[in-house]
């Protein structure tokens, strides 16, 4: 309700996780310290009722900015990945932790919904135009890391502090020409497979 109260009524016995989730908090559960934490289970035995159950959600923090091309024009409709160092299948790497934010019209984002710490931007568009006079070529934006490099090594951490937004993280676009990958689809057989459909996916280390 309006004082943030709830109550779960007519409930069969057992044991029981209460998550709590609201626009502009990170997710949190009863019994949670921290982020990243596991919450307490309730335990409810028949006839039980049990109360205090509270939960104290964090703010959750926001990283916003433009995307600009080689022009210092604003690009519209680009991808940004914001992604986050953790262990993931045994290894250490950048692994995306939040999805669906694209610019608008004038090149802005808005990434939100993420907790405090270090992230790495990355911004993908499948734009491409043709240049050159006598010899026309192909080109479009190569993916490309915060503040504006398509190399791993030299990109740049956003560190975002608890509850708070991080503006002006401004991401510069690489053109560059654009490439083309054919090959032979082939059964185990070696006979070449017809009627399949191949898929190329953007790897982000």
């Amino acid at each position: 309700d309006n004082g943030g109260r709830f109550s779960a009524l007519q409930l069969p016995p057992g044991r029981y996780t209460v998550s709590v989730n609201r626009s502009g908090y990170l997710p949190f559960e009863y019994g949670q310290r921290r982020v990243g934490e596991r919450g307490k289970t309730v335990e409810l035995a028949e006839g039980e009722a049990v109360s205090a159950i509270d939960v104290r959600m964090p703010r959750a923090s926001v990283i916003s900015g433009r995307v600009l091309d080689e022009n210092s024009e604003p690009v519209p409709n680009v991808n940004i990945w914001v992604m986050r160092q953790e262990f993931f299948r045994g290894r250490r790497r950048f692994v995306p932790v939040s999805v669906g934010v694209r610019t608008d019209d004038i090149g802005q984002y808005r990434a939100t919904g993420l907790a405090a710490g270090e992230y790495l931007l990355f911004g993908t568009i499948r734009e491409t135009w043709t240049a050159g006079a006598e010899k026309k070529q192909v080109f479009g934006y190569a993916p490309t890391y915060f503040p504006g490099t398509t190399s791993l090594e030299q990109a740049q951490q956003v560190k975002v502090a608890a509850g708070k937004e991080t503006p002006n993280i401004d991401l510069a676009l690489i053109a560059a020409p654009a490439v083309a990958i054919s090959g032979t689809a082939r059964g185990s057989d070696g006979a070449p497979l017809t009627g399949g459909s191949v898929n190329l996916s953007q790897v982000m280390m």
